[in-house]
C-alpha cells in the first residue's frame, strides 16, 4: 500500500477550531496508544487529519511543549516526550512536595459551600467508572487542578501544570489493574482532609499519594517507560 492510500485511511477527527482543541486531541491519542513516547508528530499529517491550519498546529505543539508532553527540537520537529524510569522518579520527588503544598493551602482556603461542592464533584467523577484511560486521567487532573487553583499560589499554578502526569501513562497502563483501587482511596483521603480544613493531614495525604505512585513505579521494568506499552497503534 502506498503512502497516499494509507493516509486516506487515517480516521479523521471532528472539526477542531483552536490550538487548545488540537492539543487535547494529541493528548487523547497519546492516552489511547495511537501515539507513543519518542514518536514524531508530522505537521502535514496533523493538518490533514484535524482540518486546521499549520499555524494552529504549531501553536498547539508549542503549548504541549510547555506542558512537557512534546519535545520541540530545532530542525527535527516535534516528538512525544519520552521519560526514563529515573526521569519519572525525579519528577515525582518534586511533585510530592508541590502537591502537598497545594493540598495544605487548599485546606486553609476551601471554605465556601461552592468550593466544597466543586471538590466533592471532582471526587465523585474520579470514583465513577470511566470508559477509557484518557477519561481516567482527565478527571484526576481536574482534581489536581482544583487543589492548585484553590491554593491561590501563582507560582504553584505556573510550575505544577508543567509537571503534569502525562509521563505516567505507560506505567499506569501496565500497573493500574492492581493498584487503581488504592489510588481511589488516596483521592478520598485527600478530599476529606481538604474539606475538613485539616491542612497538615491534607498535605500528608497528598504526599503519601505521590509516594505510593513512585513506589508502584519502582517495581516496574525499565521497558515500561520506553513507550512500548503493548498497545497497537492505529
Amino acid at each position: 500500500m502506498n503512502e497516499t492510500n494509507s493516509r486516506k485511511k487515517v480516521p479523521i477527527s471532528p472539526q477542531l477550531s483552536s490550538a487548545d482543541q488540537v492539543a487535547e486531541e494529541v493528548v487523547r491519542r497519546l492516552y489511547s496508544g495511537r501515539y507513543v513516547a519518542g514518536q514524531k508528530l508530522i505537521e502535514a499529517d496533523l493538518v490533514e487529519e484535524l482540518h486546521v491550519s499549520r499555524g494552529t498546529i504549531r501553536e498547539a505543539l508549542r503549548r504541549l511543549s510547555a506542558e512537557g508532553v512534546v519535545s520541540l527540537t530545532l530542525h527535527r520537529g516535534a516528538y512525544i516526550r519520552a521519560f526514563s524510569k529515573n526521569d519519572v522518579q525525579n519528577i515525582l520527588n518534586v511533585i510530592e512536595v508541590l502537591l502537598g503544598l497545594a493540598a495544605r493551602t487548599a485546606a486553609k482556603k476551601t471554605h465556601s459551600a461552592r468550593d466544597k461542592k466543586q471538590l466533592e464533584a471532582y471526587l465523585l467523577a474520579i470514583l465513577e467508572p470511566q470508559k477509557n484511560y484518557y477519561d481516567v486521567v482527565r478527571v484526576q487532573n481536574a482534581f489536581y487542578r482544583f487543589l492548585i487553583s484553590s491554593s491561590e499560589n501563582e507560582e504553584l499554578e505556573r510550575v505544577l501544570p508543567s509537571l503534569n502526569f502525562h509521563f505516567l501513562r505507560p506505567a499506569y497502563l501496565v500497573h493500574s489493574p492492581r493498584v487503581y483501587p488504592e489510588r481511589l482511596k488516596e483521592f478520598e483521603l485527600i478530599a476529606t482532609a481538604v474539606l475538613s480544613g485539616d491542612a497538615k493531614r491534607a498535605e500528608q495525604t497528598a504526599r503519601n499519594h505521590v509516594i505510593a505512585i513512585a513506589r508502584s513505579l519502582r517495581e516496574l521494568p525499565d521497558e515500561a517507560f520506553s513507550g512500548s506499552t503493548g498497545i497497537t497503534k492505529t
